[in-house]
């Protein structure tokens, strides 16, 4: 399924640095991150992370499934878009939600959505439209 092509190409990233600007396996960023994720399953998407938060209605956290854009502020209180990631498990009768990110400390990895730290500088998620049936 396509959505399953977008979540491995992004995992198959993981322990590439980050870096500002960056879109190969040398080094990536966030939003460089999911374009090339959905490039593997044959969408093109916005290049920042702003933009890539219109490419589909917004969701609220118990509706999040597999596919699904969440997007960060880089400190709490701050409501610009400064960070995404890819939901790439949701397991709700054990309350975890893990998305695939780059980070600019620890490069291409996953992250926990409802720990205390994501969910200080969590803003919201869309579902991109291309999945919408």
């Amino acid at each position: 399924m396509v959505i399953e092509q977008i979540i491995q190409e992004a995992l198959s990233y993981k322990g590439t640095p980050h870096q500002w600007g960056g879109f190969s396996r040398q080094g990536i960023d966030c939003s460089g991150l999911m374009v090339k994720a959905f490039q593997a399953g044959g969408f093109n998407i916005p290049r920042v992370a702003g933009d890539q938060a219109k490419i589909g209605p917004m969701i609220e956290v118990d509706e999040l499934i597999p596919g699904d854009l969440v997007f960060f502020t880089d400190q709490p209180g701050n409501m610009s878009i400064t960070h995404v990631g890819l939901v790439s498990v949701t397991n709700f009768p054990s309350h975890s939600i893990t998305f695939v990110h780059a980070s600019s400390s620890k490069g291409v990895m996953e992250s926990e959505l409802l720990s205390p730290y994501w969910q200080g500088v969590y803003l919201g998620a869309v579902r991109p439209s291309a999945f919408l049936g």
